[in-house]
C-alpha cells in the first residue's frame, strides 16, 4: 500500500476528476489524502479518503473566485488568462507547497498527483524529492513540432507554408506568452527558495515522469512526437457527478421530447449569458432545457429546469444535446455518454478544446459574438436531426471506455510511488 497526496485547485471541473482518481486508488487499497478547498471536505470524506484543506494557500469559492481575487473581475480579453494564472493558479502555488510540506512532515507521502493547474506540487517535489505526476484536464497543451502552438486556434499545417507558419508562431509564442508564464512560474519558485527554471511556458511545471491526460487520441490532433510518459485514460470523473442523488425533476422528463443540457461553466464565462441566449433560441421549440450551475441569464421561464448542481452522470444518459461554453470537463462528461456537443467558447483555450470535438465529428462550434437566437436554433436542429453527430459521439464514448478511466490512471500512479 502506498500513501498518495492528490492535489487540486477547488474548481468543480478540476476537483471531480481528481475525486474519481481518489476512488480508483482507494479501490486498490491505497491510503489517499485529497488536498483542496474546504468546501469539498465532506465529499472527500464520504468517498473514504482523508482530507487536507488549503491553509497557507488562499482558499476561495469556485463559483465566485473574483470575490477573493478582485483583479480577475477587472481583467478582460487576452490579459484575462494571464491575470487568472498570476492571481490564482501560480499565485497560490507557494502556499500549496507549504501545506504539502507541513502534511508531509507529519505523515510522509509516497507520491503526489496534481491536476495541471495545481502548481504547488512541482515546488513540493523539488523541495522534498517526492515523486509527482500531473493530470491534464484540458486539451493537451504540450508543445509539438507537428502542431501549431498550444492554445492557438489553428489546425496543424500540412503544407510547407502551413508548417512554416506553425514554426514561426511557436517561436513567437516562446518569446511572448511562454516568457510571461515562465516569469509567473519563477516568481512562485523564488517564493519557496528554489532557483529559477528555464523550462518553457505553462507546462514547464508539469511532471516529466508521468502525465495522465483526460480524453482520448480521437479528441486530439495527431502528434507523432507525443512523449512516452503521457497516457490518455478517457473520463477520469466517471461516477463522481452526482449519481448518488436522483432529483425528482429527472424522473419527470418527457421521453418524447429532446433534452438539452446547458452550462456556462465557471472560469472563462463571457460577459453575456450562454444560458439566456440558448433559452431565447429554443423557447418555442418542443424541447426540454436543463440548466446547470450558476448563470447570468436572470429569471428563467417556468418551463426551464434550473439547478445549481445537476447530477450529470444521471442526466446525460437521457440527454440529446449538451450546450456549453467549451469547458473541457463538461464536454468530457457529455462525450463519455455519447452526447453531441454545441460549444460556444468564451476563451482561446475553450475554442481549441471545442475545435477538437468538432474535428472528431461529435459536435459543432460557434463564436460567441455570432450566437444569435436564430443561428443557435438552426445549429441545435442540425445536431439533433443529423445522425452523424450522435454516431461520432458514440464512437468517442466507446474509445473513452476502452481507455480505462480511473482504474487505468490508478495503475499508472502506482508506477511512480516510492516502494
Amino acid at each position: 500500500m502506498s500513501r498518495f497526496l492528490l492535489a487540486t485547485t477547488p474548481f468543480a471541473g478540476h476537483f471531480f476528476p481528481m475525486l474519481g482518481l481518489a476512488k480508483g486508488l482507494l479501490r486498490r487499497g491505497h491510503d489517499v489524502v485529497v488536498y483542496s478547498g474546504k468546501k469539498y471536505e465532506a465529499t472527500v470524506l464520504a468517498a473514504g479518503a482523508r482530507f487536507l484543506p488549503f491553509y497557507a494557500a488562499q482558499d476561495f469559492d469556485d463559483t465566485d473566485p473574483e470575490a477573493t481575487f478582485p483583479a480577475m473581475a477587472r481583467a478582460s480579453g487576452p490579459s484575462a488568462m494571464l491575470t487568472d494564472f498570476r492571481e490564482l493558479f501560480f499565485g497560490t502555488a507557494p502556499g500549496q507547497a507549504q501545506d504539502m510540506l507541513d502534511a508531509h512532515e507529519k505523515m510522509p507521502f509516497d507520491a503526489v498527483v496534481a491536476e495541471g493547474t495545481c502548481f504547488g506540487a512541482e515546488l513540493f517535489h523539488e523541495l522534498r524529492g517526492v515523486p509527482y505526476a500531473t493530470v491534464s484536464l484540458s486539451p493537451l497543451g504540450l508543445p509539438s513540432k507537428h502542431l501549431a502552438p498550444p492554445g492557438t486556434p489553428f489546425k496543424p499545417g500540412r503544407t510547407v507554408v502551413g508548417r512554416t507558419r506553425d514554426a514561426v508562431l511557436r517561436a513567437l509564442l516562446e518569446h511572448t506568452l511562454d516568457a510571461q508564464f515562465r516569469s509567473l512560474h519563477n516568481r512562485a519558485r523564488t517564493a519557496v527558495g528554489l532557483e529559477p527554471t528555464t523550462r518553457r511556458g505553462l507546462h514547464g511545471a508539469w511532471s516529466p515522469q508521468l502525465v495522465i491526460a483526460q480524453g482520448v487520441p480521437a479528441l486530439e490532433p495527431p502528434r507523432p512526437d507525443l512523449p512516452a510518459h503521457v497516457h490518455f485514460i478517457g473520463d477520469l470523473a466517471a461516477g463522481t457527478r452526482g449519481a448518488e442523488v436522483r432529483p425528482a425533476w429527472l424522473d419527470a422528463l418527457d421521453p418524447s421530447r429532446p433534452v438539452i443540457h446547458v452550462s456556462e461553466g465557471t472560469l472563462g464565462r463571457d460577459r453575456g449569458s450562454l444560458v439566456g441566449r440558448t433559452v431565447e433560441a429554443l423557447t418555442d421549440e418542443p424541447m426540454q432545457i436543463v440548466v446547470g450551475g450558476r448563470h447570468r441569464a436572470g429569471p428563467l421561464p417556468d418551463s426551464v429546469i434550473a439547478a445549481e448542481w445537476v447530477p450529470q452522470d444521471l442526466l446525460f444518459p437521457d440527454t440529446d444535446l449538451f450546450v456549453t461554453n467549451g469547458g473541457y470537463g463538461g464536454m468530457m462528461a457529455a462525450l463519455s455518454h455519447g452526447v453531441p456537443v454545441l460549444a460556444v467558447p468564451s476563451s482561446t483555450e475553450k475554442w481549441v478544446g471545442a475545435g477538437n470535438v468538432v474535428n472528431s465529428g461529435a459536435g459543432l462550434r460557434l463564436q460567441a459574438r455570432k450566437a444569435a437566437p436564430g443561428v443557435m436554433k438552426r445549429m441545435v436542429r442540425t445536431l439533433l436531426t443529423d445522425p452523424t453527430f450522435r454516431a461520432a459521439a458514440t464512437r468517442v464514448a466507446r474509445a473513452m471506455n476502452r481507455a480505462g478511466g480511473a482504474e487505468r490512471a490508478s495503475e499508472l500512479c502506482e508506477t511512480i510511488a516510492r516502494p
